[in-house]
């Protein structure tokens, strides 16, 4: 622990003491003290107290608030202390809440990003501390999105009982149901690509083709219609329209989608969902 001076001014401070259990009130006693019965700031600026602990933003659970108006220290209880004060190394205050999100299926979200940093060590205290209050809390699935920089992590997670759930670029997602009484009710990852084929008819009814240069039509030198996948986030039709655009340098714009189809489970791969568009030049 680190001693601070403890400095009262006309400003309203905020010491937040990160708790879990019940709590020893010595210092805020003695802190109590001081400022009710020495309230010169010089004075007070000389007496140590133990506050680099606990001036934390860290699940504020419970705060005490100091005020002083005309050299008269006024301390505000704003809630009552019903847990303790952490030592040293404890993390059981779980994660930052710019990291946590709370959905509507009684789940919690981790999203990791750049504005913290843990060691190996701490993350794995945090984590461990933090499954044991959600499942306390009745959490049921638990989701960490893990950004590449964060990639050691991912061990760690997995001793913890995460399984991986999916990946993109730049980013994996783990899953752990925290409820033993009942199956796993989190949804499975990407499980389709879509395809599209574009269908384009001139004036006397012939139908555009191409050859592909690349690929399993190449080897076997199949005149097709242009076809491509989706890109992420991309819709049906500016999909149509852009894969015809990449093959043939044409421009045109969905006219209508004339059928689809759906092949499960190709090769032990994503199933296939595959959309024919009739496209206008």
């Amino acid at each position: 622990l680190e001693l601070e001076p403890l400095k009262v001014s006309t400003e309203l401070l905020e010491v937040r003491l990160v708790n879990n259990e019940e709590m020893c009130l010595t210092p805020v006693v003695v802190l109590l003290f001081v400022l009710l019965h020495q309230p010169n700031e010089s004075s007070l600026s000389k007496f140590p107290f133990l506050v680099g602990r606990y001036t934390t933003s860290i699940l504020p659970k419970s705060s005490i608030q100091f005020r002083s108006c005309h050299n008269i220290a006024v301390a505000l209880l704003s809630m009552s202390f019903t847990t303790s004060i952490l030592p040293e190394g404890d993390t059981s205050c779980s994660f930052p809440d710019n990291v946590i999100e709370y959905d509507t299926y009684n789940g919690v979200i981790l999203k990791l990003n750049d504005t913290v940093s843990f060691s190996e060590v701490e993350f794995r205290e945090r984590l461990s501390a933090s499954l044991a209050t959600w499942r306390k809390d009745g959490k049921r699935g638990i989701w960490i999105h893990l950004p590449t920089s964060f990639a050691h992590y991912v061990p760690i997670c997995i001793k913890e009982g995460f399984d991986f759930h999916s990946a993109e670029r730049g980013k994996v997602i783990l899953t752990h149901w925290l409820d033993s009484s009942t199956p796993s009710k989190l949804p499975l990852g990407p499980t389709h690509q879509v395809g599209v084929g574009c269908l384009v008819l001139n004036k006397e009814n012939k139908m555009l083709v191409v050859q592909e240069m690349t690929g399993p039509a190449a080897a076997k030198k199949l005149w097709k219609v242009p076809t491509g996948l989706l890109e992420p986030g991309e819709d049906i039709p500016t999909g149509a329209q852009r894969e015809l655009k990449e093959e043939t340098g044409l421009d045109g714009v969905l006219d209508k989608i004339l059928c689809a189809r759906h092949a499960p489970s190709l090769g032990g791969r994503a199933s296939d969902l595959y959309y024919v568009c009739l496209i206008k030049l």
